[in-house]
């Protein structure tokens, strides 16, 4: 990103980090895929999670890691997933609409349920 000070155009160039949503930012860094990640590209592709009209709910895919024997924290499944966003393996998308009324006005906002799916890639 460049920044240009107002007051004498003295500009210079900031690193950037991936905004929320996007991945993780240190995912291009990444060398080989753990066993963590390679168990959540399998579940995602047992389950069939090949579409957005396909995506597998986060709690779905932690059961199914517990079902393996894996024991992982929603935090640590979390990471991972992040990870695979930022290498552009899965994707994520919000299913479930609430309604959201703040004043009067309306508007529409994801609830808070992520939804994963594989890419081409994945």
């Amino acid at each position: 990103m460049k920044i240009i000070c107002e007051n004498c155009g003295h500009s210079i160039e900031v690193p950037t980090i991936n905004r929320k949503g996007q991945g993780a930012a240190y995912a291009g860094q990444i060398k080989t895929l753990g066993p963590m990640r390679t168990t959540i590209l399998e579940i995602l592709s047992d389950v069939g999670a090949d579409s957005m009209h396909k995506s597998v709910p986060k709690k779905l895919i932690a059961a199914k890691v517990y079902a393996k024997g894996i024991k992982i924290s929603g935090n640590a499944l979390s990471g991972r997933l992040s990870e695979l966003l930022g290498m552009g393996l899965v994707r994520m998308v919000h299913r479930q609409i609430m309604l959201h009324h703040p004043e009067g006005e309306f508007k529409f906002r994801p609830k808070k349920i992520p939804c994963w799916y594989l890419t081409e890639e994945g």
